[in-house]
């Protein structure tokens, strides 16, 4: 009897741990560069208001396939490096901001196509268990995504650092405030609403003459609390079933 007591207890104390420490305020810090076409990526987390900082990613390009990005770095202009990326932007928010939901559309699809033809046993299912296994990213993406558009972020740090050059001074100057209204404009009609309480964004955009391509770094750290955004989502999720819901309305 003890030790059901005591295991009991274990639980509690590491259940009521994860609790607190996702209550806790975060700060997530964001670096990102790209140079001369080798692109690294470091994610930090801050707890106790940035106190102690933890690694959680790092993508870096390996020493063989330094040599390769640069090879293929000379070859882009910094027109198509910007269209690539901003078609990348446009595509994650459109995949995000999408109500619709493939997976219950596939399982609404999958019982009427079951109670037609023939049951077969099992395979309905496992399609079914695919199907959302699959899914689960992007659901989780669009819950999280939903949580904090509603609520905003407050981004304490944002550096923008960007060398771009077509080869040419002339289009190189017009790349350059071309970049600027883009930055500005995407900032300002951002879909999820950006609060900087700390300092105003860092933008520096500098022409290169000498050679086509495109070099940029970003450097930002943003305030969340992972409960109450958390707790955000699920009441919009509880309010979307509700309208949805006919013997509601």
């Amino acid at each position: 009897m003890r030790w059901v007591v005591i295991v009991i207890a274990c639980v509690l104390g590491v259940i009521g741990l994860l609790v607190v420490l996702v209550m806790l305020p975060l700060k997530v810090s964001v670096r990102f560069e790209r140079i001369r076409g080798r692109t690294a990526i470091r994610v930090w987390v801050g707890v106790l208001s940035g106190l102690v900082w933890v690694p959680v990613y790092r993508k870096a390009p390996r020493p063989g396939e330094e040599g390769v990005q640069a090879a293929n770095a000379v070859a882009e202009d910094g027109a198509s490096v910007v269209g690539g990326w901003l078609s990348r932007l446009q595509a994650f928010w459109t995949s995000l901001a999408d109500p619709g939901d493939g997976g219950s559309r596939g399982e609404g699809q999958s019982e009427a196509g079951r109670g037609a033809g023939p049951r077969l046993p099992g395979g309905g299912r496992g399609k079914q268990a695919a199907r959302r296994r699959r899914d689960m990213p992007r659901r989780i993406g669009r819950f999280l995504y939903a949580a904090v558009k509603s609520t905003g972020l407050d981004v304490h740090r944002l550096g923008i650092r960007m060398e771009l050059g077509s080869g040419e001074a002339a289009t190189s100057a017009i790349g350059v405030g071309l970049a600027y209204a883009l930055i500005n404009t995407g900032l300002a009609a951002s879909p999820v609403p950006l609060r900087f309480p700390v300092q105003r964004p860092e933008i520096r955009i500098a022409p290169r003459y000498d050679r086509a391509g495109l070099d940029a770094s970003v450097d930002c750290i943003v305030a969340l609390t992972p409960g109450y955004i958390i707790l955000r989502g699920i009441q919009i999720r509880r309010r979307r079933r509700r309208t949805s819901c006919p013997t509601t309305r």
